[in-house]
């Protein structure tokens, strides 16, 4: 799949998916991840698999269900949860 076909399938600019492909830490909010992964027709689970050999299953508990959580919320609080979830782990990093 080309990067022009990705946009087109994810609903965003070919300028945004080419710039996270250039850039190794590129933030990309939870919505625009699950709109690539459905462009993919691939799970958010599967992406973050094999990016990073993670496995939800050797996640504690919490971190499952707030996956979950995120997974079943309304699109448009999501990146607000993210949002209040960084600052609280920055703070806690103080």
């Amino acid at each position: 799949m080309t990067q022009e076909e990705l946009a087109e399938y994810s609903n965003l600019s070919v300028n945004y998916i080419s710039k996270i492909e250039r850039e190794k830490k590129q933030n990309v909010s939870i919505e625009k991840l699950v709109d690539i992964c459905n462009a993919l027709d691939i799970s958010v689970e599967e992406i973050l698999d094999s990016k990073h050999n993670l496995s939800i299953k050797n996640l504690p508990p919490n971190a499952i269900e707030l996956i979950t959580y995120l997974r079943d919320s309304d699109s448009s609080n999501i990146d607000e949860i993210c949002e209040q979830l960084l600052l609280l782990m920055k703070k806690m990093e103080k």
